[in-house]
């Protein structure tokens, strides 16, 4: 491949639309270097699946700083001083940047705090709350999905996992979309301090209700991670309570379900036919939906890794000390492991899983409540609302990122029921 004419996943056109590169990838060069980022792009699902289950060989370890500093230089290092000076080291420990036995002791703490009694007992509360968004636009015959629905639901439920109050909304809305734009990797340096100063500024707030819960404990999640002594008996740091709330809850909650909810509307919209199967029986139908959805569009396109030693795969050396990055979203569309991969079909059978949320240790840890959010965002919509449509002119548009699947905006429009 001419190196002129090489795909790159900084390409942001690639990255608004990148299935058709995806395939070109996974036929010709399913290990593939990319030229401009320096990484290794796997493709293919196997191959996917064994960088997910074998975290020795593919480290996860810090790997949002590496891939910072691949594609960012000396001043992924600047901004890592800017919070060492003004507030605390992000990823300093987060769930998904360890390894074990870091990662091992992280995980126990989360499990424990996210338990399925407890995700059994929030499950009124999101029936609730989408409810209560859906009906807030339902008379309206009209909506725009990602502002009314898909941000604020999941929002709403890290708000009640960590007991955070009504006025934490939109500094949490602010910080995702703080951490989102950085993490594009497209912003001016100038641009990127701004957002680093966003996310010290949410650090300080929370910093301030870690405190009072030292003090004060409650029954939230957040309580748990707060006060629940690791297996040294010691205390997690307040620097690294912020990673797991800026990062393995705000941003891992609200750009994994948000994203979901707007693309499965847009596919309800796509496919008028998937919404006359759905809408009559939602607990038949469902959860075979939520999953195909996940499968098709998957919200985190990939994820990076470091190699700790010298790997061939696929007949390409990868040295030791590389980047690669596992594409989710080109594995769940691979043709050897699902039959017309882009075709959307809720009656798929005996399909491989997906990747949506990951495989092996580093698997979301919020996916039951994730699917929950997104059982009961779709049963509202289908609910309270009648033949789904995009509303005329409208050409939905999708952000450039090298991580997210992620659409600006969704207008619908629908009828009422009866």
């Amino acid at each position: 491949m001419e190196p002129e004419t090489a795909p790159t996943l900084l390409d942001t056109t690639i990255q608004k639309c990148p299935y058709r590169t995806y395939e070109l990838l996974r036929d010709e060069h399913p290990v593939y270097l990319d030229p401009k980022a320096n990484v290794y792009v796997i493709t293919r699902y196997d191959d996917v699946q064994m960088v997910m289950l074998d975290p020795t060989t593919f480290s996860s370890l810090m790997h949002v700083e590496n891939m910072r500093d691949t594609a960012l230089g000396a001043r992924a290092q600047r901004m890592r001083n800017v919070y060492a000076e003004k507030g605390w080291k992000r990823y300093d420990g987060s769930i998904g940047g360890t390894d074990d036995p870091e990662h091992r002791e992280i995980r126990r703490r989360f499990d424990a705090a996210f338990n399925p009694a407890r995700i059994r007992e929030f499950d009124p509360i999101v029936r609730d709350a989408a409810y209560e968004l859906v009906d807030s636009f339902s008379a309206d015959g009209h909506c725009e999905i990602v502002r009314q629905l898909a941000t604020p639901l999941p929002i709403k439920m890290i708000c009640s996992l960590v007991g955070a109050p009504t006025e934490a909304v939109p500094i949490i809305e602010r910080c995702v979309a703080a951490t989102v734009t950085r993490l594009h990797m497209t912003l001016s340096e100038e641009e990127e301090l701004e957002a680093v100063e966003t996310e010290i500024r949410a650090q300080h707030y929370f910093k301030s209700m870690i405190d009072e819960l030292r003090s004060n404990p409650t029954d939230t999640v957040l309580s748990d991670l707060v006060n629940k002594p690791k297996a040294d008996g010691s205390l997690t740091s307040d620097g690294q309570l912020l990673t797991h709330l800026l990062d393995d809850i705000f941003l891992a909650g609200v750009e994994t379900s948000g994203h979901v909810i707007a693309s499965g509307a847009l596919l309800l919209c796509e496919h008028p036919h998937i919404q006359r199967t759905v809408r009559p029986d939602p607990d038949k139908h469902m959860r075979r939906f939520v999953e195909e959805v996940l499968r098709i569009e998957s919200p985190v396109q990939g994820i990076y890794r470091r190699t700790t030693r010298d790997v061939t795969l696929r007949g390409v050396d990868i040295p030791r000390g590389a980047m690669v990055v596992a594409r989710f979203g080109a594995a769940n569309r691979d043709p050897r492991k699902f039959p017309d991969p882009e075709r959307f079909d809720i009656e798929r059978q005996k399909a491989a899983p997906h990747f949506a949320f990951g495989q092996g240790i580093h698997s979301c840890i919020g996916a039951a409540l994730a699917r929950r959010e997104l059982h009961w965002a779709f049963t509202a919509l289908l609910d309270r609302t009648d033949n789904i449509r995009l509303r005329p002119g409208e050409t939905p548009d999708y952000e450039p990122s090298v991580i997210f699947r992620a659409l600006k905006s969704v207008h619908v429009e629908f009828d009422r029921p009866g």
